[in-house]
């Protein structure tokens, strides 16, 4: 019971202990519990991971933020992430590419394309988290994803969105879909 209340004193929300940094937990309530909330993420990421693929069509940020927060939302470091979608914006698969340090992450964008080709997507949505608590986007968020959008489009590839996993939120670094 002192774990959870620990817990509780420090996050306002079970998203909010489930987001959070396992080392920060491990200091609150200790390693053996810290590595239960990890396997507990990791089971609830993997729960949104199968719902997500039983929709019908991604049409909105909506219904992926869900799983990007509890995915990449609460690392230290900046991760990214690509969904590889179909025609018909339907899931095809998703994988982490580049993880970084707690300010950037570095990544060729060739990968993002030759691993979409391979998966036979027509569209992508990126994804990456800023653990500063800024959802805003960077310019060089803009600027990467302005490049990127247009490599892509020129192979026949859409790239639906860039999106910024931060303090709980999530936000385009290409304005509105």
């Amino acid at each position: 019971m002192a774990s959870a209340r620990r817990l509780s004193e420090r996050f306002s929300t079970l998203s909010a202990v489930l987001s959070a940094d396992q080392a920060l937990v491990a200091d609150l309530v200790g390693q053996e519990a810290a590595a239960a909330v990890a396997q507990v993420r990791g089971i609830m990421a993997h729960a949104l991971d199968d719902e997500l693929r039983q929709r019908r069509a991604i049409l909105c940020e909506r219904d992926v933020a869900r799983f990007l927060k509890e995915l990449i939302g609460f690392r230290a470091e900046e991760a990214l992430i690509v969904l590889f979608l179909d025609a018909r914006r339907c899931l095809i698969d998703h994988e982490i590419l580049a993880t970084g340090r707690a300010d950037s992450v570095e990544f060729d964008q060739r990968r993002i394309i030759f691993r979409a080709i391979g998966r036979g997507a027509t569209g992508l949505i990126l994804a990456h988290n800023h653990p500063s608590g800024d959802p805003r986007p960077s310019s060089s968020d803009i600027r990467v994803t302005r490049q990127l959008g247009e490599v892509a489009r020129s192979l026949g590839i859409c790239l639906h969105d860039h999106l910024v996993v931060a303090g709980g939120e999530v936000r385009s670094a290409m304005g509105e879909w």
